[in-house]
């Protein structure tokens, strides 16, 4: 049985798809426009503490001066994990998606269905594409072979509702990308602090991870401002609480969601993620 959600009866209005490359470009654009020295293409290779804050070497030899830095390079948390922070993972939830060309453009809606290892979401894209991604472990990846679109097709076929909507065409690209839930014992420490998921990186399911990511970026944003205009790490370790806070109330969420499904308790995926402690 489907369920609808219609946006008019939500108080958090209507849900959003959104075009990362085109909010990026924007973001970017803002920056610049603002006087930020935006480098494309470019990598860190190197950071180091100085006296007074930071030197980074980027791709091409290019070094830059900061008093303070902040890692916003997503799960990777390149900087954080160079800086000696560590991730902690709740959960090794892994989506296995493929793309094709979208048959039917007028239906914006997401669909999702849970199956007995994980569960499927599926939605149109822009630059008229669809989306279909297979949420689950990676030892039943492993063992259902997801890697390959043979596989792939295979779990699909046991969907109830989402197989009716991908087209039979073969897939035009497919992408696999970790997505549990994981986050840093310290998001912060002296001069430097991470921000969206590479401090805090949420299940798909939960719906929750641009909103969260742009909070937090915002509340890092005064961190740095207190920390820069005034020396002080009152602002860093404000950060920490709020941010260890919002992740507390984000896994209870997230239990309530899994704690929905009640048709395989046997399963071992749906059991990881309703058991109290997960």
């Amino acid at each position: 049985m489907l369920r609808e959600n219609h946006a008019i009866y939500s108080s958090q209005g209507h849900g959003w798809h959104l075009d990362r490359a085109k909010f990026d470009r924007f973001v970017a654009q803002q920056a610049a426009a603002r006087g930020v020295a935006i480098f494309t293409g470019a990598a860190v290779d190197d950071v180091g503490r100085t006296e007074d804050g930071w030197t980074l070497r980027i791709s091409g030899g290019t070094r830059l001066q900061a008093r303070s830095i902040a890692d916003a390079t997503g799960r990777a948390a390149f900087l954080a994990r160079r800086l000696g922070a560590s991730v902690v993972s709740r959960d090794p939830l892994m989506g296995f998606a493929r793309f094709f060309p979208a048959e039917d453009k007028s239906d914006p809606r997401t669909l999702i269905e849970a199956v007995p290892d994980g569960w499927w979401y599926t939605a149109t894209l822009t630059g008229e594409r669809r989306v279909a991604t297979f949420m689950t472990d990676p030892d039943i990846a492993r063992a259902q072979r997801l890697d390959r679109e043979s596989g792939w097709r295979e779990a699909l076929s046991q969907t109830s509702f989402i197989k009716a909507i991908v087209p039979a065409s073969p897939s035009i690209d497919g992408l696999v990308r970790p997505s549990g839930s994981a986050y840093l014992e310290e998001p912060s420490g002296d001069g430097w602090i991470a921000v969206g998921d590479a401090a805090c990186a949420h299940d798909p399911l939960s719906g929750q991870g641009i909103t969260r990511a742009l909070r937090s970026g915002i509340l890092a944003s005064f961190a740095i401002a207190d920390f820069l205009s005034k020396g002080s790490p009152t602002g860093l370790a404000r950060y920490r609480r709020l941010v260890r806070h919002g992740w507390s109330g984000y896994l209870s969420a997230r239990r309530r969601y899994y704690a929905e499904e009640r048709r395989w308790p046997d399963r071992p995926f749906w059991q990881k993620r309703i058991r109290p402690d997960s």
